[in-house]
């Protein structure tokens, strides 16, 4: 992220979206209304939706983790992942009753907090090795995506006019495949760069592995050709030694990663205990 070239684009990023904004205000017709943001439950839930869904970006790799750290075959894989969607198909209804009974706040923190806790459980027992441990954290997963997303979406369109209804379901999808496409982006560079920090620091503590070069064995885990070739060139008393290193890297690499998506939860569930405390935000959609 400090590389001249993704600053450079950051920075023109960031100029033609203030151009973008300027020209917006002062169309007749826009094609964004940013005055929507000025009601306060749809900026809460904009919010909501695009950190909840930043977050499921460290989702994305634990089908990775399953199978490269834990040695899962990929349908193992992807049958664990497969928990995630068994709470979709029972709790919407559930969280849906419970927002006409109370109002969307009720299910969304729930729904939050299940995710909070998916992804501490996943930081604490993730090294178990065993679907046993780990269903918990998937299985709760699920629920709280279900119950948080679901009635956030439905309180934020029916809170405005039903004449930019159209306009703020457009938003809520940009902001969703936003907070997914960034989320993965961020994790994924987080996951490489702290991976490579610890993998780097482990190599230089051991005088047969001082000089080696670590973006050499990038993708060791998962038998990438390049990394498979500089292993077995090392002596057989280097081998263990960088194998070791290598999936202790990862493991705290997939630690902070989830740790981070574990934070961005919290803000979440922060923002709408804060701004839904505040008399002047409604915290009720329209019908």
């Amino acid at each position: 992220f400090l590389s001249p070239g993704i600053i450079i684009l950051f920075v023109f990023a960031i100029i033609f979206f203030l151009f973008f904004i300027a020209v917006t205000k002062k169309a007749k017709h826009p094609f964004l209304d940013f005055s929507l943001f000025k009601n306060k439950l749809f900026s809460v839930v904009s919010l909501i939706i695009f950190l909840e869904l930043f977050a499921t970006g460290a989702i994305i790799f634990w089908a990775i983790y399953f199978q490269y750290l834990l040695g899962f075959s990929p349908s193992k894989a992807g049958f664990a992942m497969l928990i995630t969607a068994i709470p979709i198909i029972f709790m919407a209804p559930v969280g849906g009753m419970l927002m006409d009974k109370y109002t969307f706040k009720v299910p969304t923190i729930i729904g939050l907090f299940l995710t909070l806790f998916s992804f501490i459980w996943f930081i604490v027992f993730f090294q178990k090795g065993s679907i046993i441990w780990l269903f918990p954290s998937l299985l709760t997963l699920g629920w709280g995506l279900t119950f948080s997303l679901t009635p956030a979406l439905a309180a934020g369109i029916t809170s405005i006019p039903n004449k930019t209804r159209g306009m703020a379901t457009g938003i809520f999808g940009t902001l969703r495949n936003a907070g997914r496409s960034i989320g993965f982006a961020v994790i994924g560079a987080i996951i490489l760069n702290v991976e490579h920090i610890f993998f780097s620091k482990d190599l230089e503590k051991t005088a047969l592995t001082s000089s080696l070069d670590p973006t050499s064995f990038d993708g060791l885990l998962a038998k990438a050709p390049k990394a498979v070739d500089a292993f077995n060139k090392l002596s057989i008393s280097a081998q263990p030694i960088v194998k070791k290193a290598y999936f202790e890297a990862t493991e705290k690499s997939f630690l902070i990663a989830n740790s981070v998506a574990a934070f961005l939860v919290l803000i979440s569930i922060v923002w709408v205990l804060i701004r839904c405390k505040r008399k002047k935000i409604k915290c009720k959609s329209k019908s």
